[in-house]
């Protein structure tokens, strides 16, 4: 193995000194650079530039570099399009987007009208038949509003820096083949209003921190292999309309903080393995129009609230 010295300057001459094996590629290196450079650079958040060509990611050091080269690299000016097309790499993702056409133009996004530095507001890929990892380069973009990746072939961990997206409010991850755990990371959505994580083969235990979600509207978790039992802090999502839990392996009794979700008015449970009796706080949900208990281990009578409340 041959070691190369390389002197990287950027436009006002500041130089960047690295050492490095000679095998590899150039992506590799724009990495090593990424790192001294610091404040979070990303390898595609600039151009290496060698005798007035840019280098290709993809080219090994030793076919153009030699010991002592003397290169220059140059910060792109839209650091959001350099996310996407990281994306579109990881994702082979067949679209329209390249430098050449307008932010503004590209299909599957739409974009704030504002003069902020993350102007990508909605990310739809779904339906797309998309395989592989979801990318944790998604979680830069923090004036997202909505991120739909649904109905395709994703799979592996959902990444925990989608709780970086602080200003989602739509996030639909359903029908892939998700694996791991929820992040707890989800709990710091707290502008949520759709959390969709259906049809996947998540694992674990449903976290407390979902409890954060106070503008929750609608949580859908149904058709995945989701364990323990079923979080109190479930209780303090007060604007739920609709919580689906079916088809899990959930264990344990209903919690009576379920009787807090004033809002609700579907409640779906079945096909999983609670046990004990029916709590008579589910009468409290008066704007209820459609509760399934069925298939699971519970034990006792209908209260009578519930009854009532199924008569009005």
């Amino acid at each position: 193995m041959n070691q190369l010295t390389l002197h990287v300057y950027n436009i006002t001459g500041s130089l960047i000194t690295v050492k490095c094996n000679n095998t590899i590629t150039i992506k590799d290196l724009k990495e090593i650079i990424a790192e001294r450079i610091g404040d979070n650079c990303k390898h595609y958040y600039f151009s290496l530039i060698y005798n007035n060509v840019e280098l290709d990611d993809n080219i090994v050091c030793n076919t153009i570099l030699k010991d002592n080269s003397k290169l220059f690299y140059m910060m792109r000016l839209n650091i959001e399009r350099e996310i996407l097309l990281e994306i579109k790499q990881k994702m082979v993702l067949n679209s329209n987007w390249n430098r050449n056409i307008e932010l503004s133009q590209w299909n599957c996004i739409n974009i704030h009208d504002n003069n902020s530095k993350f102007k990508v507001k909605n990310l739809n890929l779904s339906n797309l038949n998309l395989t592989g990892k979801i990318p944790t380069e998604i979680g830069q973009f923090v004036n997202l509003n909505y991120l739909f990746l649904f109905n395709n072939h994703l799979t592996g961990k959902i990444p925990t820096e989608i709780g970086q997206l602080v200003n989602l409010n739509y996030l639909y991850l359903s029908d892939n083949n998700l694996t791991g755990k929820i992040p707890t990371e989800i709990g710091q959505l707290v502008n949520l209003n759709y959390l969709s994580l259906s049809d996947n083969k998540l694992t674990g235990k449903i976290p407390t921190e979902i409890g954060q979600l106070v503008n929750l509207n609608e949580l859908n978790l149904f058709n995945n292999k989701l364990i323990e039992k079923i979080p109190t802090e479930i209780g303090q999502l007060v604007n739920l309309n609709t919580l689906s839990l079916f088809n899990n392996q959930l264990t344990g009794k209903i919690p009576t903080e379920i009787g807090q979700l004033v809002n609700l008015k579907f409640l779906y449970l079945d096909n999983n393995q609670l046990i004990g009796k029916i709590p008579t706080e589910i009468g409290q949900l008066v704007k209820l129009y459609y509760l399934n208990l069925k298939k699971n281990k519970l034990t006792g009578k209908i209260p009578t609230k519930i009854e009532q409340l199924i008569l009005k």
